[in-house]
């Protein structure tokens, strides 16, 4: 009970919070949804719950220390993360109606939204965060690390499913190639801007 009051409810609270602020993944889960719908979409969805959830229990076991202490080492993830982005942002804008993300005509697999989660900035902010936060000190560290990393999964899991459905939503409104064209144009600016604000945050 005093895990779940001081860690496990809290880390819920904030992991939502982050989970569903906008960011890459979540501009990316939309135009997944508004291109290929729901169901085709689970792969994407669930490599980001997944890989971020990994990403987190890797920082809680001490990677986040060597990630806030090498400012090296946070330009380098957040240049790669960048261009990775901005790759998929020229993909998405580009894309003709139906086909997006890495590959035309397939939404994003796990692997590629499970691996991009460790050159994502944003994923390695809140991961940090949330181990700097909540990880129990009382406990040994690979069983606290994998109850921040099992929270997270379990609240991460119904914001992902709600921002993919927001783009299935819209995509129901895009009732020609046209509209299509200006939506995935629109959600590659979009990505293109999360690029920009990493560097100007």
């Amino acid at each position: 009970m005093d895990v779940f009051v001081s860690v496990v409810a809290p880390m819920a609270v904030f992991t939502f919070a982050g989970s569903m602020t906008p960011g890459p993944n979540n501009v990316m889960l939309a135009a997944s949804g508004a291109n290929f719908g729901l169901r085709q979409s689970t792969q994407h969805m669930f490599g980001v719950v997944i890989g971020a959830s990994a990403l987190l229990f890797v920082v809680a076991l001490g990677l986040g220390a060597i990630f806030v202490a090498l400012p090296a080492l946070q330009l380098a993830i957040k240049i790669a993360g960048a261009a990775f982005l901005l790759y998929l942002a020229w993909r998405i804008a580009t894309a003709a109606p139906g086909n997006t993300n890495l590959a035309p005509g397939r939404p994003l697999s796990f692997l590629a939204a499970f691996g991009f989660q460790f050159a994502n900035p944003k994923a390695w902010t809140i991961t940090a965060g949330a181990a700097s936060t909540f990880m129990p000190t009382d406990i040994s560290a690979a069983v606290a690390a994998g109850i921040l990393a099992a929270t997270f999964a379990v609240v991460a899991v119904p914001a992902v499913i709600i921002w993919t459905a927001f783009g299935v939503g819209i995509g129901r409104l895009l009732t020609s190639p046209r509209a299509h064209r200006i939506f995935n144009g629109a959600m590659g600016l979009l990505l293109v801007a999360t690029v920009v604000f990493l560097f100007v945050a």
